[in-house]
């Protein structure tokens, strides 16, 4: 098995051909589509939109192997951001333990150690991400940069948080496939409505389905105070 798999999308195609072991191109009848998995997500989403005959067509769609994450965890998050809204800010929302290993397995919110500025951020990384956050300061729109598309390089969900002198901040969520980008509304991995924010992606076809290294310091996980209240580690 390569690290890259070529698929050709025919009924029986699971039978005929290989998927990479790091992802997968698969050429259906409605297009191309990249696929990967990893143990907290698995992502199949439309790179070229092409009608290639005599193929069986496939969709789109963004699976949370543990279900939809706490919409919870997005507001204290939101919260932390606006604290500190004229620089950017990175958090992370995990799957596991805490960072000394200890607890129930669950999503968490991260605010890993940083050094934030108005127009950049260098940030400790963290191992079990499945969604990672990050602002941008004052006015700037919820839109992805330059920057953000060499970052997010690996198998990932990313959400950016702008607009924020506005009384509605807005959110802008994708998928990211080894480099491949694809949309994602909140509907689609938040267990709850969105309130107060405005969603870039909001009203496109849901995808949901069921199923910097020198910056020295320890991460901060963000509770919500009822839980801080019963007093756990």
């Amino acid at each position: 098995m390569g690290i890259v798999g070529y698929i050709v999308n025919t009924k029986d195609y699971e039978r005929h051909n290989v998927f990479g072991s790091v992802y997968s191109y698969i050429l259906a009848g409605n297009g191309v589509f990249v696929k990967a998995e990893n143990k907290f997500t698995a992502f199949q989403i439309q790179i070229a939109d092409v009608d290639i005959r005599g193929l069986t067509p496939l969709e789109s769609y963004v699976c949370l192997v543990f279900g939809q994450i706490p919409a919870t965890l997005f507001y204290l998050a939101a919260a932390k951001i606006r604290e500190n809204k004229e620089k950017e800010v990175y958090l992370v929302i995990t799957y596991g333990q805490d960072v000394k290993g200890e607890g129930d397995l669950k999503y968490r919110l991260f605010l890993p150690p940083q050094r934030g500025e108005e127009g950049k951020v260098k940030y400790s990384c963290m191992d079990n991400v499945v969604l990672n956050i990050h602002s941008h300061p004052g006015g700037l729109s919820a839109h992805f940069s330059p920057t953000d598309d060499k970052d997010d390089q690996g198998l990932q969900l990313s959400m950016v948080i702008g607009n924020l002198d506005k009384d509605e901040p807005r959110l802008n969520i994708r998928a990211g496939v080894y480099g491949y980008f694809y949309p994602v509304q909140w509907m689609d991995i938040f267990d709850r409505f969105l309130t107060g924010y405005s969603d870039v992606n909001e009203g496109r076809r849901g995808l949901g389905c069921q199923i910097e290294p020198d910056i020295q310091g320890e991460p901060v996980e963000i509770r919500p105070p009822c839980e801080i209240k019963k007093g756990n580690q």
